[in-house]
């Protein structure tokens, strides 16, 4: 939550109207595309019932996600946060081979306390991409446009409001991306990436003055990624994914994960990335480790667990549960969601510093 920036809030409801509008409009549209409700990034076979020289391009696929949370933090002295969300997605298929994939979010926190009260609106295109082949066609797909290199896997369960809680330094990326993706369509994936944008730095010693923008002190960096993963024969839908990351500002990663999710729909997780500013004095290193377990929904309910470690910074325990509500006559799916966190900063003697309960409500249209 603290990164987030403080903006008029004007700005944000007049994001929301405008998303309703667009969605409103493509429901009840006659248009040349298809709204087909939940998006997929990627066709697949099943897609087509008739013959691909029969199907009409473009087809459209799109999806509004919107939600409301609220917290409650324990720690000195009361906290509370509320936050609402809307995500659209969707993807243009131009052709069998050519498409073009897009996803924005609009967010609004508002957190008040004994002797605060402060208001946080944010907006963002998360992805805006042009894409030159499909899965479920072409073992080589190539991307460009504004998406993030592929580096871990970076999936954590719960709400928006428990997520605020991690910290994206480690796999945050150049969001200005190509990325070339291969497969051999059963064991392996190979991805490789390079992105650039313009980025504030937290440190300044031994980097190049040649990537400094003397307007505003940032620096341009560019990096690329590599992440390979393979799917294991054995145990049932395990995958097992290797990553690295390297840019101009002397900043390495190492990841590796572990991921599997079995016919039942449960998951489990485990992800450890390493992460070095070689500029820094004293050449230390960040480090994270992520293990998480979500069941699938059985008699309309699910349950999870995770667990984060930031070497040097927090611990943080999350458990939560999810209710599916039966609302299919308005909306594909609507969520009701409860956790429970704790969270412990480094060298505090506390067992834990803060306490979180949020509830939220999530839908998707």
């Amino acid at each position: 939550m603290e990164r987030l920036t403080k903006t008029h809030g004007t700005r944000c409801c007049r994001g929301f109207i405008a998303l309703w509008v667009i969605v409103r409009f493509f429901l009840s549209s006659q248009s040349a595309f298809a709204f087909q409700g939940r998006c997929n990034r990627e066709l697949s076979l099943q897609d087509f019932e008739q013959d691909l020289a029969q199907v009409h391009w473009p087809i459209f696929c799109g999806s509004v996600l919107f939600g409301l949370e609220a917290a409650t933090v324990w720690e000195h002295a009361s906290e509370y946060a509320r936050s609402g969300y809307a995500e659209l997605s969707g993807v243009a298929y131009l052709s069998r081979l050519v498409s073009v994939q897009t996803r924005g979010e609009l967010r609004r926190i508002l957190r008040s306390g004994s002797s605060f009260n402060n208001q946080y609106d944010y907006g963002e295109i998360e992805l805006l991409s042009l894409q030159v082949g499909n899965k479920a066609f072409n073992p080589t797909r190539l991307s460009l446009g504004r998406l993030r290199l592929p580096f871990g896997v970076n999936y954590g369960f719960g709400g928006r409001l428990i997520k605020d809680l991690i910290d994206d330094r480690y796999f945050k990326t150049p969001d200005n991306s190509v990325v070339i993706e291969t497969d051999n369509r059963d064991q392996f994936t190979l991805a490789l990436g390079f992105g650039e944008h313009f980025e504030t730095l937290n440190y300044a010693s031994n980097l190049d003055e040649d990537s400094l923008d003397a307007s505003d002190g940032k620096h341009f960096v560019t990096a690329w990624t590599g992440r390979f993963s393979y799917d294991m024969a054995a145990p049932e839908g395990t995958k097992g994914i290797v990553s690295v990351y390297s840019d101009n500002v002397s900043r390495r990663r190492y990841g590796l994960a572990l991921v599997n999710r079995q016919k039942s729909d449960d998951q489990i997780q485990i992800e450890f990335v390493r992460a070095f500013e070689f500029s820094r004095d004293n050449n230390d290193f960040d480090q994270l480790i992520r293990v998480g377990y979500k069941s699938g929904f059985r008699s309309g309910s699910s349950w999870w667990f995770q667990y984060d470690q930031a070497r040097g910074l927090y611990q943080i325990v999350t458990i939560g549960a999810e209710e599916e509500l039966q609302l299919d006559r308005y909306a594909e799916s609507v969520l009701a969601r409860l956790s429970i966190s704790n969270q412990r900063d480094a060298g505090q003697h506390k067992v834990f510093d803060r306490w979180f309960a949020i509830l939220g409500v999530e839908t998707r249209i």
